[in-house]
């Protein structure tokens, strides 16, 4: 990968002008920086001896932060994930689920919402669902083994 990406910087003309590479945690990353940061070192083509050179992605950080948070409620993320898979993914619990909302009288229309682990925000979509629902499962719970009350 380093080579790569120092010969596309060399390729269009700004090796010599590089102030800083915002990339992830991932251990390649780090060695192709360090190996990046040492080559243009020795050009004399960073500013500031290359301390601000790696910097790491904000979206990345905020991510690692908010998984590690999210491993207070791990048990309940798993419980909804469970019981929203169940349902989004058979056109009989669909049914079955439909009807517990109507039981619970839920007017809301929105779809429930899968995570996709590598995405924090799509955690927080999947439970804000959960919880306008949350009636709804608990119908469900009713009739159903496979679904815990929420």
């Amino acid at each position: 990968m380093y080579a790569a990406v120092l010969s596309m910087l060399q390729y269009w003309g700004i090796d010599d002008k590089i102030f800083c590479f915002t990339l992830d945690n991932a251990s390649s990353n780090d060695r192709m920086q360090d190996y990046l940061k040492e080559t243009l070192l020795a050009q004399d083509g960073l500013l500031y001896n290359g301390e601000l050179f790696h910097v790491q992605c904000a979206a990345h950080v905020l991510n690692l932060i908010v998984k590690d948070g999210l491993k207070v409620i791990e048990h309940i993320v798993e419980k909804v994930r469970h019981c929203v898979k169940k349902v989004k993914y058979s056109e009989t619990r669909k049914k079955t689920f439909q009807s517990c909302v109507s039981l619970a009288k839920i007017k809301e229309t929105k779809s429930l919402w899968l995570d996709v682990p590598t995405r924090w925000n799509s955690t927080y979509m999947m439970l804000d669902r959960a919880i306008l629902y949350r009636e709804a499962f608990r119908e469900m719970s009713e009739v159903q083994k496979w679904c815990p009350y929420l």
